[in-house]
């Protein structure tokens, strides 16, 4: 990167490189967006993506977790019955996980390798992923908090809940990832099982 280049300048085009990584992410997929196509639109040579961005993998991540925002409070209605609470459950993780769901098993991999390499040498990178996983948490606690006032699950730790049905989303995540026969579809369907399994007994 060149030395005439300071700064802030560098910061404008990271965040030029962010925004229309983004952009065509969420138009084009993972797979159909080419780094050529995101340099074209930052208005940048391809070379140069790579002096801020390790790889396609790494921009994906890191331009999804800039423009993710994390509420449960959008599920919370006065229409919901104890039918729907694993339904309203597996929505809101689908949304916190949507970074990770939308890639190729393939890609996903090469994600779980990066956040090794982040851990070690961009921990600034690597303690906002961790700080989403915990806001995550957070929010899916305050979720079935909200849930006990409403009288649809009895007493339960938000807290424990959370980060059980978080431990089961990650085995999950894992064994899909590395299982090369099992797919999306069966992943959800366990995924659903471990809910229930978790939250069935504290509704009301």
């Amino acid at each position: 990167m060149s030395a005439r280049i300071n700064k802030e300048e560098q910061e404008k085009v990271r965040k030029e490189i962010l925004e229309s990584a983004y952009t065509l992410f969420t138009e084009k997929g993972y797979e159909d967006t080419k780094t050529k196509d995101i340099s074209e639109q930052a208005g940048i040579a391809e070379g140069t993506l790579f002096n801020y961005f390790s790889s396609k993998a790494n921009l994906y991540m890191e331009a999804m977790l800039e423009n993710m925002v994390l509420s449960g409070d959008e599920l919370i209605s006065e229409e919901i019955t104890c039918e729907n609470i694993i339904d309203m459950i597996l929505e809101y993780i689908t949304k916190s996980f949507k970074i990770v769901f939308k890639l190729p098993k393939t890609v996903i991999k090469e994600v779980l390798h990066l956040s090794t390499y982040l851990s070690k040498k961009k921990r600034k990178v690597f303690n906002k992923f961790a700080e989403t996983d915990f806001k995550a948490m957070e929010e899916l606690g305050g979720l079935i908090n909200q849930l006990q006032g409403k009288g649809l699950l009895k007493e339960i730790d938000p807290d424990t809940a959370a980060s059980t049905v978080f431990a089961a989303v990650f085995f999950e995540l894992l064994l899909y990832t590395y299982e090369d026969h099992y797919n999306k579809d069966e992943m959800m369907a366990s995924l659903r099982k471990k809910v229930e399994l978790i939250i069935t007994p504290y509704i009301s």
